[in-house]
């Protein structure tokens, strides 16, 4: 495509595109296309594990990180002009350098979908001619597998553009179950204490009220009975008193906690506020 376009782009033209790696396509962009045009790498992080055009939202974008690369000695204007595009669309735009974005993303998005992949195809090489193990996967094993389902062409492609960064991250991922496994045979039980309570406490400390990109966003945790009407009342009591709800989300696996929805919203003024009227109205509504 660099190539197509470099034989007819016309000068100060903003040229960008929508992949989940920045680095490669970068280095591409420099040695193809013009320096008197501008291109500016993007990363919309929206999206889900269906794919084509029926899967399609209007409002995918919506309250989602958009990270924008621009090449050096782009004009402030020309990345101005792509915010502004970005942000129309109800994305929050973010800018980054294209290495730094390869490996963050490669750590909270592309190894998980290694991982969860990997878990997926364990648990399906297990089982057993009556899916005895599949039939009991529900609840927890769904959630954190959903992104399992993703698009295979797509992910074939993320994985060996990022090739570098992802082969660092699993390297460590499989040291740390080498480990493991090593203390599971040993019977070491504080060790395999000190695993889980390591990897609570890091989780416990990802604030709730920041973002991998240090932009704020608050959110709310309300457990909630399986009845009709609930998701409504919740809405109604917040939005009675302007309380803006940005985005919601159930979590339902229940074997692991109590059924819950997330709400994220605008501030920390109306994450408190939102607690109070809820836990008032007989909700249990709480930050963590």
């Amino acid at each position: 495509m660099f190539e197509a376009l470099s034989r007819c782009i016309q000068p100060g033209t903003i040229v960008t595109d929508v992949g989940s790696i920045k680095d490669s396509i970068m280095k591409k962009a420099d040695e193809l296309l013009p320096s008197d045009t501008y291109f500016i790498g993007g990363h919309p992080m929206a999206g889900a594990e269906r794919s084509g055009y029926q899967a399609s939202l209007p409002h995918l974008f919506e309250n989602a990180y958009y990270i924008l690369t621009p090449r050096k000695g782009t004009p402030e204007e020309a990345v101005n002009v792509l915010k502004s595009l970005v942000a129309s669309t109800g994305a929050i735009p973010l800018i980054l350098d294209s290495v730094t974005h390869d490996k963050r993303v490669g750590a909270v998005s592309h190894l998980p979908h290694v991982v969860a992949a990997a878990l997926v195809n364990t648990v399906g090489n297990a089982d057993g001619p009556d899916n005895s193990i599949t039939r009991l996967a529900a609840g927890g094993f769904k959630d954190i597998t959903r992104i399992a389902s993703s698009n295979p062409k797509m992910w074939r492609d993320i994985c060996l553009s990022n090739k570098d960064q992802l082969l660092s991250l699993i390297s460590l991922m499989i040291d740390c179950l080498q480990e493991f496994s090593r203390d599971l045979e040993a019977g070491d039980s504080h060790a395999v204490e000190a695993f889980y309570s390591r990897a609570k406490e890091f989780r416990d400390q990802i604030p709730s009220s920041d973002s991998l990109y240090l932009l704020s966003y608050y959110q709310v945790y309300v457990d909630v009975e399986d009845r009709p009407g609930i998701i409504g009342r919740v809405a109604t009591i917040l939005g009675s008193q302007n309380v803006n709800i940005k985005n919601i989300r159930i979590i339902n696996s229940r074997e692991d906690e109590p059924g819950c929805l997330v709400l994220t919203l605008d501030d920390q003024r109306a994450q408190e506020t939102a607690v109070r009227l809820l836990n008032n109205a007989g909700c249990r509504a709480y930050i963590r």
